[in-house]
Parts: structure tokens; C-alpha cells; sequence
């Protein structure tokens, strides 16, 4: 792709978007939650505590998925798909997940107000775009693309997303 950030709208069916959130609802007691405590600190900084749990049941499902978006990506796999809850004040600092063909999240919030925060923002050509969450939107950006979460304001919702890291599958013999 080479430094790129596409936007595909409508990107999962609303049932499966429906089975992941009603699967994260139901977990919300168990022990199955870390939180953005793990991240290194320089993408930390002073975020509120994101809570992160893996998607591992939904994993076929969703690489089905982003397997029909290219011809080459046959033979990609998604690595570690999960489920973020994004409270009021999280937000996450610029980055570029350079370890990974593409990084990708998927909106959840039915509604959002812009007014929220929230925004994904990225760097094109020494210009910073902005993409407001929109419901079941994919923002998928290639390795190298500068990007950044906006923070969240102290009266927004949990933000969800479903965050994707894509690898090519390396061919074995």
C-alpha cells in the first residue's frame, strides 16, 4: 500500500458487530480485561485507563474479512484482534505501528458526537487529517503512517472499537 490510510464504511455485518459487543458485555465481570497500563509509556502518557480484551472467538470471522478487502491479502493474518473500551479522557499519542502491514480499528458507538473527541489522526504529506468515529467504520492505515487518537472529553461515552493488526502470512518450505 505504501504509507496509506483507507476508510471503508459498512465494513462488518451488524450482527457480528452485535455478537461482539454483547460477547465484551458479558465478559465485563470476568477476568479477561488488561488495560493500556501495558503500553509503553511513550503512547500512554497520561491517558485514562483503556480496557483492552482479545477477540480470539471472533478471529475467523473477522480475517474472512479483511482477506476479501485485497487480492494479495489471501494469505494475510490478523494478529491479535480486541475489543478497546475507551473511557472519557483516554486517548492514545502518536505512533506508527510499523511492526505490522496495517493497523486497523473499527468503530462501535451507534452514535458519536464529534464534540466527543475521539478523532483518528494522521499525518498525510505534513498535513494532519481528521476522521470522526462513525458506526462500523474500518480506518485501516499501512505500517508507517503516523496516527494518533484524540483525547476523549470528560462527558463522552466508552468509546469502542475493535482494533486489527494485519501480517502477511510467511510461506513455510
Amino acid at each position: 500500500m505504501g504509507d496509506t490510510v483507507k476508510v471503508y464504511q459498512n465494513f462488518l455485518d451488524p450482527n457480528l458487530i452485535k455478537q461482539i459487543k454483547e460477547h465484551a458485555k458479558k465478559q465485563s465481570m470476568n477476568n479477561v480485561w488488561r488495560s493500556s497500563y501495558s503500553w509503553p509509556e511513550s503512547l500512554r502518557r497520561f491517558t485514562s485507563p483503556v480496557l483492552i480484551m482479545n477477540l480470539d472467538s471472533f478471529q475467523i470471522a473477522l480475517q474472512d474479512r479483511y482477506r476479501k478487502l485485497k487480492k494479495e491479502w489471501r494469505n494475510i493474518e490478523i494478529h491479535m484482534p480486541k475489543f478497546y473500551a475507551w473511557p472519557p479522557g483516554s486517548y492514545i499519542s502518536w505512533h506508527t505501528d510499523q511492526d505490522y502491514e496495517f493497523a486497523s480499528f473499527i468503530y462501535l458507538n451507534e452514535k458519536w458526537d464529534i464534540n466527543h473527541g475521539g478523532l483518528f489522526l494522521y499525518n498525510s504529506k505534513k498535513r494532519i487529517i481528521g476522521v470522526p468515529p462513525v458506526y462500523n467504520q474500518c480506518i485501516l492505515s499501512d505500517h508507517g503512517v503516523p496516527h494518533t487518537i484524540s483525547r476523549t472529553t470528560p462527558d463522552a461515552p466508552i468509546r469502542m472499537t475493535v482494533q486489527i493488526f494485519g501480517k502477511i502470512k510467511e510461506k513455510v518450505g
